[in-house]
């Protein structure tokens, strides 16, 4: 036995998809790209936001000389700690 490969050993046969599940394919592709994109930017968008909630709680900290523990309801009223 010998360790020389046979002339048409381990070749692979060339084939291909057809021109438009090609175009189908690359199309999903940017779909998926696009998606990733989007959710890229919601992750920015949320961030941001939660940076402005945050700064709006300390705004709102100063100005009723709120204390560690002071709670804002969702009605607005504010109950503190004694």
């Amino acid at each position: 036995m010998s360790n020389e490969k046979q002339p048409n050993q381990d070749r692979a046969t060339e084939e291909s998809i057809s021109e438009s599940d090609l175009a189908l394919l690359d199309n999903m592709k940017l779909k998926k790209e696009l998606a990733t994109a989007d959710v890229k930017q919601a992750l920015v968008q949320r961030e941001c936001v939660e940076l402005q909630y945050s700064n709006m709680i300390l705004k709102f900290a100063v100005k009723y000389a709120l204390r560690d523990g002071d709670i804002i309801g969702e009605d607005g009223s504010i109950k503190r700690v004694k």
